[in-house]
């Protein structure tokens, strides 16, 4: 069980992380563009850490029930 804990804060500490190293001057594309958020890492991370929740979750709910 220590292992999935692990991985999970992992993932909530990487999301909370980037989104403190978001900054102006960062990335190839404009900062104030639409573009920029779609593209940039910086910006995909925190969009997606929600998934990678709900899917470590679930994988942990069907391994417990299993």
């Amino acid at each position: 069980m220590k292992k999935p804990a692990t991985l999970f804060f992992g993932l909530i500490a990487s999301g909370l992380a980037s989104s403190v190293m978001a900054h102006g001057g960062h990335g190839v594309t404009a900062p104030a563009s639409l573009t920029h958020y779609l593209i940039e890492p910086l910006h995909l991370l925190p969009a997606f850490a929600p998934l990678a929740v709900i899917a470590v979750t679930i994988w942990l709910l069907r391994r417990k029930a299993g």
